[in-house]
């Protein structure tokens, strides 16, 4: 073989092995879009969906309000946006969304519980310690929180803020009431003359009286319940209107 023969066979060598590197590199680049492509098809799903913390959201309402379908594919999943869709309802106080091997997707949840109920002109509304409407609905379903009857918000909806005179009052007693104290009420009264009375779980009636002293009065009243609790009194009704607050016990038969 000539000289000129060995450098055009060593040349064509070079170029098979050069056009082997570029069909080989060629080759999985395509391999590797195939793969992202088929991994971020809808039908490509292998995730469960696991929600802790609810109570009173369903599953179906969770997956609902963050459009998840099982099996989720967890690929293209935006686990921002299901935490961001989450914690802009109002029943949700706060949501965290994590993955966890081998295929979960779990979803913490905090709910929102509602302050207090108030009357609507379509039936009554949960309202949130910040004054904003979380629920709404011809009944209340539940005992969570307090009634404030006496007073109607009128054609209000979910997301709006409620802010009135005898509203904020009542806000700022429960709010300064505590917790406790928040959960033995069944329902505070407002009357025309603008007047409150509390009525406790068990229908003891508490005389508030004026409701612009409502928030002076409302560590009276926690410290008055309990007494109550503590001391298993049978009480027929406590005042508050007065200075000091008078509490009637029932009489023994």
């Amino acid at each position: 073989m000539s000289t000129v023969e060995r450098i055009q066979e060593k040349r064509l060598v070079k170029r098979r092995i050069k056009f082997k590197k570029i069909a080989m590199y060629a080759l999985t680049a395509v391999s590797f879009v195939a793969l992202f492509f088929l991994l971020r098809q809808p039908w490509f799903a292998f995730g469960t969906v696991y929600i802790t913390g609810t109570e009173r959201l369903s599953r179906q309402e969770i997956l609902a309000l963050t459009g998840l379908k099982e099996p989720v594919n967890l690929i293209i999943l935006d686990k921002a946006n299901v935490e961001h869709i989450l914690t802009n309802d109002l029943r949700i106080k706060k949501a965290a969304v994590s993955y966890e091997l081998p295929n979960i997707l779990r979803i913490d949840i905090l709910e929102e519980a509602p302050f207090f109920y108030i009357k609507t002109s379509y039936g009554f509304a949960g309202v949130r310690s910040d004054g904003k409407l979380m629920s709404a609905g011809k009944n209340i379903k539940d005992a969570l929180a307090p009634v404030l009857t006496g007073v109607s918000i009128g054609n209000t909806f979910v997301g709006d803020t409620v802010s009135t005179k005898e509203i904020n009052y009542f806000r700022d007693f429960l709010t300064t009431a505590g917790t406790e104290a928040r959960g033995k009420i069944a329902e505070i009264h407002i009357n025309s003359s603008g007047k409150a009375k509390i009525f406790d779980l068990s229908g003891v009636p508490y005389i508030i009286g004026d409701l612009t002293e409502a928030g002076k009065k409302s560590m009276t009243f926690s410290a008055i319940v309990k007494e109550i609790n503590e001391k298993n009194l049978a009480v027929e009704f406590a005042d508050l209107s007065y200075s000091k607050p008078y509490i009637k016990i029932k009489k023994q038969s």
